[in-house]
C-alpha cells in the first residue's frame, strides 16, 4: 500500500513539473485594427515528443479571450519546446486579456490530461487604430441587436457607410457588402446561417473605419 502511495505521489509531482508556459506574445507586437493578429505561447515539457493534440480559444466577453492547449507527451527523457499559435484575426480597438491554460497527457493521441491541472498565464495587449487612419466615432453608428439571433442592423446617422465586412474569430471574411446609395445609412444583415459565437463587424466610410465585436445566439 505504501509503495502504491509513493508511486502516486511521484506521478503527481511529475505532472506538476511536466509543462511550463515560458512566454506569451502577440504578432504583430503592437497590433492595430488593420492587422491579422496571432497570439503565440512558447511552452516547454520535460518529455520528448510533445506535439499539440487539441487547441482552442473563445471570447469570454468582448475583450477577454480564454484559450487552452493539450499536448500528448512521448517517452523520451529530453526537454521538448513547442509554440502554440492562436489566430484571432482582426480585432476592434481596445484593451484585451488573453488567458491561457496548458495541459498534457501521455500516450495517444488521443490522450487525456493528468490528474493535476496544468499551469495558466495571462497576456494583456492593446489593439490601436493605425497611424494616419481615423476611427469612426462610436456615437455616430449603432450595431444592434447584440447579441443577434437572425438579423443584425447597422445604422449610421452621421456618415454614409461605404462597406461592411464581417470576420469570424479565425480572421476569415464571411460577409462583405457595399451598400446601395439609398441604404448606406441603415443596413440589414441576415445572420441566421451563422454559427453561435463571436464575430467582428468592420465599417468603412471614406478613409475612416471601425470594428466592433458582436455575438450570435440561438
Amino acid at each position: 500500500m505504501k509503495n502504491k502511495l509513493l508511486i502516486l505521489f511521484l506521478l503527481v509531482g511529475f505532472q506538476m513539473r511536466a509543462q511550463q508556459i515560458l512566454n506569451i506574445y502577440s504578432v504583430p507586437a503592437n497590433p492595430t485594427t488593420a492587422d491579422d493578429i496571432y497570439i503565440l505561447a512558447d511552452v516547454q515539457f520535460n518529455s520528448g515528443g510533445c506535439n499539440v493534440w487539441q487547441q482552442s480559444h473563445s471570447f469570454f466577453s468582448a475583450f477577454v479571450i480564454n484559450a487552452g492547449a493539450m499536448h500528448c507527451l512521448g517517452p523520451l527523457a529530453v526537454i521538448c519546446n513547442y509554440t502554440d499559435s492562436f489566430h484571432l484575426g482582426p480585432l476592434a480597438a481596445g484593451n484585451y486579456t488573453f488567458n491561457f491554460q496548458l495541459d498534457n497527457g501521455y500516450g495517444g493521441p488521443p490522450c487525456t490530461p493528468g490528474i493535476v491541472a496544468g499551469p495558466t498565464d495571462s497576456y494583456n495587449f492593446t489593439v490601436s487604430v493605425p497611424t494616419g487612419q481615423q476611427e469612426i466615432e462610436e456615437n455616430t453608428f449603432m450595431i444592434y441587436p447584440n447579441p443577434a439571433a437572425s438579423e443584425l442592423r447597422i445604422q449610421n446617422a452621421a456618415l454614409r457607410i461605404d462597406r461592411v465586412q464581417i470576420y469570424n474569430t479565425l480572421g476569415e471574411t464571411i460577409f462583405s457588402q457595399k451598400p446601395e446609395a439609398r441604404s448606406q445609412k441603415q443596413i440589414y444583415i441576415d445572420v441566421s446561417a451563422l454559427s453561435p459565437g463571436m464575430y467582428v463587424a468592420e465599417l468603412k466610410t471614406g478613409e475612416k473605419l471601425t470594428r466592433q465585436i458582436f455575438s450570435v445566439l440561438r
